[in-house]
């Protein structure tokens, strides 16, 4: 445990460069990591102890700053203390990942509910945060839709929104955390090789199904079923997008091609997203890995 105490208090002040960074401009950056530094430290000491050290720091800085300070700690404390269960467990990344998400998930969730229970207008507040560069994107954007129209498109974007930043937040942590305790001989498990990853089928029926209801909800609409549809062809292309890319990491591997095709499909997703995504349907679809097998 002593060869431990140097990482510990390295950690430990990473953790507080953290926690007051959440209250400077770079607060973004110290979202993404967050999460990081509670993993490692809640590895290489017993969880009492673990909790000690961060309790000590969140409640200094709540004292000082705040305590706004300690609700975004919990807000990424609780999916850290998730994926941490499932660490101790010794259980797959799959398990330890999805654990992660949907507590970071529910506590996105409950925060949307608690903005919205305020008496919050999130349309309003969204509508305003636009008007500041609304005079920035080109004209033929602003023509063809309105900037009430957009904003209330944002905010019924707001779930998808959460399930994409739960996910990249909590993989980012993991992948980085499992590195770092290796290096202590902490043994973790980390996710099957890229190209190895395979949805399952059901999800391109589901997708047929979210495109039919798209089509029979009349734009006008505003009830659960139009946000269903806003949010799940949004998710569903992202998620075929990420198997277009395994599917092309596998390609470039076995025909020795290099990282060409996958970085060319991420760039391509932000321009035309039904393109990757279609290569993705195309994989799960249908077994045309079976051709690239060198």
């Amino acid at each position: 445990m002593s060869s431990r105490f140097g990482p510990v208090m390295i950690w430990s002040v990473a953790f507080a460069i953290f926690v007051f960074m959440l209250l400077t401009p770079l607060a973004t950056v110290s979202a993404v990591f967050m999460m990081v530094p509670i993993l490692v430290i809640g590895m290489l000491v017993p969880p009492r102890k673990a909790f000690m050290i961060l309790g000590l720091i969140t409640a200094t800085a709540s004292v000082v700053f705040g305590f706004g300070v300690l609700l975004i700690v919990l807000l990424f404390g609780i999916p850290a203390l998730a994926i941490l269960f499932q660490y101790r467990k010794k259980s797959d990344a799959r398990a330890a990942i999805s654990s992660g998400i949907i507590a970071m998930v529910g506590m996105l969730l409950l925060l949307y509910v608690s903005v919205s229970a305020a008496g919050i207008n999130l349309t309003v507040e969204t509508t305003a945060l636009l008007e500041q560069n609304w005079a920035q994107l080109p004209g033929v954007v602003q023509e063809e839709l309105p900037l009430n129209e957009m904003a209330q498109r944002v905010v019924d974007l707001i779930p998808y929104g959460i399930i994409v930043f739960s996910f990249f937040f909590v993989s980012v942590s993991h992948t980085i955390a499992r590195r770092i305790l290796s290096r202590q001989d902490i043994h973790v498990a980390k996710l099957p090789p890229i190209e190895q990853w395979r949805l399952p089928r059901s999800l391109v029926w589901l997708y047929v199904l979210v495109i039919i209801a798209s089509i029979m909800i009349s734009p006008e609409s505003d009830g659960w079923m139009q946000m269903v549809v806003w949010n799940g062809l949004p998710l569903l292309m992202t998620a075929f997008a990420v198997q277009a890319i395994s599917f092309l990491v596998f390609v470039g591997r076995n025909k020795r091609w290099g990282k060409v095709l996958p970085i060319f499909a991420v760039l391509l997703f932000f321009v035309l997203p039904q393109v990757v995504s279609l290569i993705g349907i195309f994989d799960i679809a249908f077994p045309i890995r079976k051709r690239f097998k060198s």
